[in-house]
């Protein structure tokens, strides 16, 4: 396998937390405006690239900006699936502050997950609709019939003081109610968020879960074989990283990106946090598996740190991910990944 990066060009400042997919012949990214890390306000944006990723056009808003100021609340992660009937659907969590409620004290009471759709190629979005989910930081959402969704969250454990829990959430009336249909992980002493799903079909899916209490602990990974109902317990595996990204490619193997990290403490500020991308046939052995860096990336890891990716023809990946600009500031990236089996 020979795989070669190319940067792709995009930089926007004073953004974070991007996603991409592809609608109507063309690539959409989706991203969260900030003023600042932490924010004050947030704003989330769609733009639309036409020559797979070469140049872009926008920024179309998507919502309204939130204030913490002003409207107690941010926008927090925003991420994008394109659905079977052509359109796009658009999840994000936002996080509601009382008065005087610190920046990164959020209670999973306190989150709230949106959902917007688009038939244009992310031009125009419809109105949001608060929906049910639970939990904050959603996943995409994976379509297994039209009415059939299923989204995973992570929340604060009740179980285990200072633990995060992972957990999947179902609606099976296309996306108008949801339920909490299992949990994936919760362990005492560990912090799982942002956790990404892998459909393998005939109900077989992985969660890949980073672990986040600051210590370097390797991505672990959670099996269910009935749709999500039940789940293994998670197991570690060969990679050190949080935040990850799976999915299938058109050649049937699998890439998972990630933030590879050193060990870090929420005073630690921005450290470096290399854009790993794995390649492999199965998540049951990374270990026969392909690394290569995508990107060296500087990341404040208490308020930014996602990526995504999407084929734009077979082997040619669109990467968007996190960084950092020289004078400090939040910003989104992009590379190209060319891969030959």
């Amino acid at each position: 396998m020979k795989c070669t990066v190319r940067p792709a060009g995009l930089e926007l400042t004073m953004a974070s937390y991007s996603d991409v997919a592809l609608a109507h012949g063309g690539a959409v990214l989706v991203y969260r405006a900030v003023d600042g890390l932490p924010p004050n306000e947030t704003r989330l944006f769609a733009m639309r690239s036409e020559d797979a990723g070469r140049t872009w056009h926008g920024p179309h808003p998507v919502d309204i900006a939130l204030s913490r100021s002003a409207d107690q609340a941010l926008w927090n992660r925003p991420r994008l699936s394109a659905q079977h009937d052509g359109g796009l659907t658009l999840l994000a969590d936002v996080r509601l502050f009382g008065k005087g409620t610190a920046a990164a004290v959020v209670s999973p009471e306190r989150t709230r997950v949106l959902l917007w759709r688009s038939f244009d190629g992310g031009l125009r979005w419809s109105e949001a609709r608060f929906t049910a989910i639970q939990g904050r930081m959603p996943d995409r959402l994976h379509e297994f019939s039209a009415d059939t969704w299923l989204v995973a969250t992570d929340y604060e454990s009740m179980r285990h003081f200072g633990a995060c829990a992972q957990v999947v959430n179902l609606s099976t009336d296309g996306g108008e109610h949801w339920g909490t249909l299992s949990v994936v992980a919760d362990l005492p002493g560990m912090c799982f968020r942002a956790g990404c799903i892998a459909a393998a079909g005939g109900g077989r899916l992985a969660c890949l879960l980073g672990e986040e209490s600051g210590a370097r602990v390797p991505l672990h990974v959670s099996f269910s074989f009935d749709g999500g109902m039940h789940w293994s317990l998670p197991g570690p595996m060969p990679l050190v990283g949080v935040r990850p990204v799976v999915g299938w490619l058109r050649s049937g193997w699998l890439l998972c990106l990630y933030y590879e990290r050193p060990s870090l403490k929420a005073s630690e500020g921005c450290v470096a946090a290399n854009v790993v991308a794995w390649l492999g046939r199965q998540l049951t052995d990374m270990a026969q598996g392909y690394t290569v860096t995508v990107a060296q990336a500087k990341l404040d890891f208490c308020h930014q740190g996602s990526c995504g990716f999407v084929e734009l023809g077979e082997g040619n990946v669109l990467i968007a991910y996190d960084d950092t600009t020289a004078s400090g500031h939040p910003c989104v990236r992009s590379a190209f990944l060319e891969i030959r089996c």
